[in-house]
């Protein structure tokens, strides 16, 4: 899939969270852990990540689940917290996290080792 509309795609999805927490609006520290957590939870069970890494299995312990959620979450306290600084609109902070880790984690290739240790054919 082409980048931008991976990143496009995944801001997009970044801002349905943001809707879906939206009682935790008046405490941005809680509602960007609470974003990142729930995006890589639902990104595995929803299978966008078995999607994007084109794979038949998952190779995925609910252990190892929960330690990305987990680093996700504080990902996205951290970039929120500096972007928030210079983006106040929280739609539109919540679309540039997830536009700005997606294409961090592809031009790094993170996002090529996760799936390299993920997938599992058959």
């Amino acid at each position: 899939m082409n980048l931008i509309i991976e990143c496009v795609l995944v801001g997009i999805y970044c801002v349905f969270i943001y809707f879906f927490l939206y009682s935790y609006k008046n405490n941005t520290q809680t509602l960007l852990l609470l974003a990142g957590f729930i995006k890589h939870l639902f990104g595995y069970l929803l299978g966008f990540q078995q999607y994007y890494c084109n794979c038949v299995y998952f190779n995925q312990s609910f252990l190892m689940l929960f330690i990305e959620c987990v680093m996700e979450a504080f990902l996205f306290l951290f970039v929120g917290t500096c972007f928030s600084q210079i983006i106040k609109n929280k739609i539109v902070l919540f679309f540039a996290i997830g536009v700005f880790l997606h294409l961090l984690f592809e031009i790094t290739g993170v996002h090529s080792l996760f799936c390299m240790n993920k997938c599992v054919d058959g």
